[in-house]
């Protein structure tokens, strides 16, 4: 068993520090196509600026990318816009501004913008 676990343990590192030594290529991958005008390189950076996967958190630079995306329609960008206005994570909590970011997202046809617009225009008991 022990053996076993052994390598369990070194197949979990190796590919934990694989991961790591990839971050500052897909970093610099994202970051190339949202400069290159790439919405979904920009709402996928804004995710890990969002999270901290990869780069130090900062969820002011998650909006600029999420808000660029999503100024270019582009869905997961405006929910994810409207989620941090929902939570106030990088901007000022705001349930309207959540609203309309969820409502574009739900114009873009993303289901979950429209659950989560329905959801906050649905009054409560």
């Amino acid at each position: 068993v022990r053996p076993l676990l052994t390598a369990l343990l070194v197949i979990s590192l190796g590919t934990a520090n694989m991961a790591a030594a990839q971050a500052p290529e897909e970093l610099k991958k994202l970051t190339t196509l949202c400069q290159a005008g790439t919405m979904w390189g920009c709402s996928l950076l804004g995710v890990k600026y969002h999270t901290g996967v990869g780069v130090t958190q900062d969820v002011t630079k998650a909006v600029e990318l999420y808000r660029q995306a999503c100024d270019e329609k582009y869905a997961a960008a405006c929910f994810n816009l409207g989620a941090m206005h929902e939570l106030g994570k990088g901007v000022q909590q705001s349930v309207a501004d959540a609203g309309l970011f969820y409502g574009k997202a739900c114009d873009l046809n993303s289901e979950r913008g429209c659950q989560d617009y329905a959801r906050l225009k649905t009054p409560k008991k």
